[in-house]
């Protein structure tokens, strides 16, 4: 349930990417994200808290706070023993490498 949840936010979160490789070409590199899968009502899992992971970030501010966002408004299955911490890393590149 984890990964298919985060693979449906990818298109918004390519779209952060691509918008700031438009002004920064060579921006590119690994970001880590831990976040902590919470549920209110048992029904739907939802992300109570999210940040990167130490220095695993590319150094573009305004690109990774657009990732949090996506990955803050993604839904899950709800954990089944409370909250659930998880860690994901994701890679962004350009086309051709820049």
């Amino acid at each position: 349930g984890i990964q298919a949840a985060v693979r449906s936010g990818l298109p918004e979160m390519k779209d952060c990417y691509e918008e700031w490789l438009k002004v920064q070409p060579a921006l590119g590199g690994r970001v880590v994200v831990r976040f902590t899968i919470d549920t209110d009502d048992g029904v739907e899992g939802q992300v109570s808290k999210a940040q990167l992971v130490g220095d695993a970030g590319m150094g573009h501010l305004a690109m990774e706070g657009c990732v949090l966002s996506v990955m803050s408004a993604l839904r899950f299955e709800p954990p089944l023993n409370g909250t659930m911490d998880v860690t994901y890393p994701l890679v962004f590149s350009s086309r051709d490498g820049g």
